[in-house]
């Protein structure tokens, strides 16, 4: 079974692009900051609530 999943999703452009000017500095990148933002989610309770609290960026759409 393979282990990745190819998914669409819409972003915020003023964010995606911000996004991508930091991660010229520190090498992130979108895949990475996907997987391990899930790995958080997933395992750490802190981080969940953390994510969870934040703004309704959707709304920004």
């Amino acid at each position: 079974m393979e282990r990745i999943k190819l998914t669409s999703v819409k972003v915020d452009k003023k964010e995606q692009h911000t996004f991508k000017k930091i991660c010229l500095e520190n090498g992130m990148n979108f895949q990475k900051l996907v997987n391990r933002a899930l790995c958080l989610y997933n395992t750490d309770k802190r981080f969940r609530k953390t994510i969870d609290s934040k703004i309704d960026l959707s709304k920004r759409f």
